[in-house]
């Protein structure tokens, strides 16, 4: 099990550094932190994978195998090791967002396609009724996806797309006090623990990405620019350097267009 390379919370954000000390993120050791890795593969192993199995062997034997879509998807992600974390929180970061998407359609999906375009969940509805052939209303969020499912060009390759949460900082005083998450003394192991935190969540942050830009902001924190060039991890926070200024302001411009937040 190989962890993924370390980025210091702190090159993205004090509340993502924030998050990592105040659920002692930072005191769980590597052997730790693989133990907790394996568990969540092994559990995904048991808890989805099998389970889809006994699904599409019950629709192979009814015979409409053929006649069904199966679509896999989640609706958060998990840091799984990123910044020595696991689990999620109220962050726009692509550990959260990066989610699956897997399409199953024998006969209509080719087999083994790999697709990186730029996709969002609400895609999933218009390329079923799409994949029905039902007209897609005009009104409907998300665009269809059946073409480019079918091996053809996507002709928004470059596609913006956005994210919306609600966040909390820590209470005012919190390191002086910090609230007890979870027994440290307890012999539960760390993938096991649950977190019962009080923070309410009454901030808002939104983001847009393209393919090789993102731009993270918050209400009470400052702005988040990255690079991602065709990656999925955020390295470092452009956003005080004046180079990179213009872009700033054309992303600040299309969240602003989307949503008065």
């Amino acid at each position: 099990m190989e962890l993924p390379e370390y980025v210091n919370p702190s090159n993205l954000g004090i509340r993502l550094a924030n998050h990592q000390k105040a659920l002692r993120y930072d005191r769980i050791s590597e052997s730790e932190l693989k133990e907790t890795l394996r568990y969540y593969h092994a559990s995904v192993e048991w808890g989805v994978d099998y389970q889809l199995g006994r699904i599409i062997k019950y629709l192979e034997g009814r015979g409409i195998a053929d006649n069904t879509i199966l679509v896999f998807t989640s609706d958060h992600g998990d840091f799984m090791g990123h910044h020595h974390m696991v689990r999620k929180g109220m962050f726009l970061y692509d550990a959260l967002l990066h989610v699956p998407m897997i399409w199953y359609a024998p006969g209509h999906i080719g087999k083994g396609l790999f697709l990186d375009s730029m996709t969002q969940n609400i895609d999933i509805f218009p390329t079923i009724l799409d994949f029905a052939g039902i007209e897609i209303p005009e009104h409907l969020s998300g665009r269809s996806l059946k073409n480019i499912l079918q091996g053809q060009p996507d002709k928004n390759d470059n596609l913006d797309v956005f994210a919306y949460a609600s966040y909390s900082d820590l209470p005012e005083g919190y390191w002086s006090s910090p609230e007890p998450y979870f027994n440290p003394k307890s012999d539960v192991p760390f993938h096991s623990r649950v977190e019962n935190l009080t923070w309410k969540d009454d901030k808002h942050t939104v983001m847009v990405r393209d393919r090789n830009w993102k731009l993270i902001l918050s209400e009470t924190h400052k702005p988040e620019l990255y690079y991602m060039a065709d990656r999925h991890v955020e390295k470092q926070n452009l956003y005080d350097q004046s180079q990179y200024r213009q872009k700033f302001i054309e992303l600040e411009r299309k969240l602003n267009t989307m949503k008065k937040w």
